[in-house]
């Protein structure tokens, strides 16, 4: 069965369907005053804790069930047919109740030409992960719509949630007949242009203290989908990966006499020698002091 099914049923089942209730009740952007603002948050696990930004334009649209949104340090109790849109460098993250039932969201992510929707579902099991994904390319008229609605808000125009409304439905109807076809790309074709991505980010921040969180959240995946989308298309670990591109760096620099071993474990970002060379014996079965010292007799 076509993994994108689930996307085309719910944007045409469900989501689509629901703008005719929307009002701006259900429209969360940087109010400060909203029905949906929480000052006093209940006591519960967060799933998704660590407040992140992008670059550019979201929107997540809750399927089902209840969940909460952290906007700019405001929380706010989304509900099932809520939309909210997170403008460019906002920092935001999603959370859960444990107590509550599943919920699902699907997050909207406008970049490039392209729109990127993941579904993500809360399992109650400590995660929060992608279900399903459709990766399209869209018109110029249609990128422009989240800034256009964030800009008629913003000018407090009158009938601001009729356009909202106007703009919802020429975007969602566009996605679910690209849907309806499979999408413009192909899966194979999709993952390997996030991996090709991902690969070029880590080897330009191979020498930063890297967790899984940034890059996954950095490629707009659960960390738990990407760690495991990552090692099925490349056959290592994300982890596996940058450590060999970090041994290959060192072999570099041990050729160059000016570094102590421990100078180049903190430039390729270790936080210990030890652990530096415990990583570079596994891979290279040598310790670094012993490499550099058969580098210099093979030059003699």
């Amino acid at each position: 069965m076509n993994k994108k099914t689930t996307i085309y049923k719910l944007l045409t089942e469900k989501v689509i369907p629901s703008l005719k209730y929307l009002s701006k009740n259900n429209i969360i952007i940087d109010q400060k005053e909203h029905s949906r603002r929480v000052d006093n948050l209940p006591l519960f696990p967060i799933y998704d804790p660590k407040e992140h930004y992008h670059h550019y334009f979201e929107m997540c649209y809750l399927v089902d069930n209840e969940c909460y949104l952290n906007l700019d340090g405001i929380s706010y109790r989304i509900a099932e047919g809520d939309i909210c849109i997170v403008p460019p460098s906002e920092k935001h993250c999603e959370m859960g109740l444990k107590k509550n039932k599943e919920f699902r969201i699907m997050w909207f992510v406008l970049e490039g030409s392209r729109l990127r929707i993941n579904l993500m579902a809360d399992r109650h099991k400590n995660s929060y992960d992608t279900v399903d994904h459709l990766d399209v390319e869209i018109p110029i008229y249609l990128l422009n719509l989240l800034p256009f609605i964030l800009m008629t808000y913003r000018q407090n125009q009158p009938r601001w949630v009729d356009i909202t409304k106007g703009a919802f439905l020429s975007l969602f109807s566009y996605v679910a007949d690209l849907a309806e076809k499979g999408g413009s790309e192909n899966d194979a074709t999709w993952h390997e242009k996030i991996l090709g991505e991902t690969i070029e980010y880590l080897n330009a921040n191979y020498n930063r203290d890297l967790g899984l969180d940034e890059i996954a959240r950095k490629m707009g995946f659960s960390p738990n989908y990407f760690s495991s989308l990552f090692k099925e298309y490349c056959g290592v670990s994300i982890f596996e990966y940058i450590n060999k591109i970090r041994v290959e760096k060192a072999k570099e620099l041990l050729k160059d006499p000016k570094y102590r071993v421990k100078e180049i474990s903190y430039m390729l970002g270790y936080s210990s020698q030890y652990y530096f060379s415990t990583v570079f014996k596994k891979l290279t079965k040598t310790s670094p002091e012993k490499y550099r010292l058969k580098r210099r007799r093979k030059i003699a």
